[in-house]
């Protein structure tokens, strides 16, 4: 009987032993494990702050190409046609490589898109959320829709870019979509074949100045404008 109460005492001190241990290795395991930052939050002031960064950085760079190619460069173009529909477009370069109106997102993460879909994403860091964008191809086409239907004929032929300031878009396949660098070499690439003539480029920045003296609209308006579309 003595013998009994000796095994059933060594059986229960090895369980003991074994959560003890367990224990303890656990706490090991969790002072080892890599912390993880704290996701920061990102009120509206900053986001529009970031954002308007993005557009800076795209703006110097088309505007820098301009003067070096005897171009004009615009940013924030906002305009409404006669049925009082608005859009505001980030960028516009007019130079003997074309008519370029850029779209600018400014993005961080690795760029995810599919042609046939209405919504992107941005793949994020471990600490930040992935987000949603709307497929900027057809965002920026829809731009150009606008802007030929309120001018009509006048304008050559409207060549969307939409550029990426920020972001990883490596997986990306378009030649539509592009980093600062890329962004710069495609339009000088275009400048070089020399479609346009000087005066044939002052005559379209004329043109697009005499556009945007009778549709062209403040930035306030058209936020105004949008506002009140989508309380109607």
């Amino acid at each position: 009987m003595e013998a009994i109460w000796i095994g059933v005492g060594i059986v229960v001190g090895i369980i003991l032993l074994a959560i003890i241990f367990s224990s303890a290795s656990s706490e090991n395991r969790k002072d080892y494990r890599p912390s993880k930052e704290p996701r920061p939050s990102f009120d509206q002031k900053e986001q529009i702050a970031f954002g308007k960064r993005g557009e800076d950085e795209v703006y110097e760079m088309i505007s820098g190409l301009a003067n070096e190619y005897g171009g004009y460069s615009y940013k924030n173009v906002a305009f409404k046609d006669e049925r009082g529909h608005s859009t505001e477009i980030d960028a516009i370069l007019i130079c003997r490589g074309g008519f370029f109106v850029i779209e600018v997102k400014s993005n961080k993460g690795i760029i995810h898109r599919n042609d046939n879909d209405d919504s992107w994403y941005a793949e994020k860091e471990e600490w930040q959320d992935d987000k949603d964008i709307r497929n900027p191809i057809k965002q920026n086409q829809g731009h150009i829709n606008h802007l030929r239907r309120t001018a009509g004929n006048g304008f050559p032929y409207l060549t969307s870019l939409v550029i990426f300031p920020c972001a990883n878009i490596d997986l990306v396949r378009s030649e539509t979509i592009h980093d600062l660098k890329s962004a710069s070499s495609f339009i000088k690439e275009r400048i070089a074949e020399n479609k346009y003539k000087k005066e044939t480029v002052d005559r379209f920045n004329e043109q697009f100045k005499t556009f945007m003296v009778r549709f062209g609209i403040s930035n306030e308006e058209h936020v105004k404008n949008i506002r009140n579309k989508h309380q109607a």
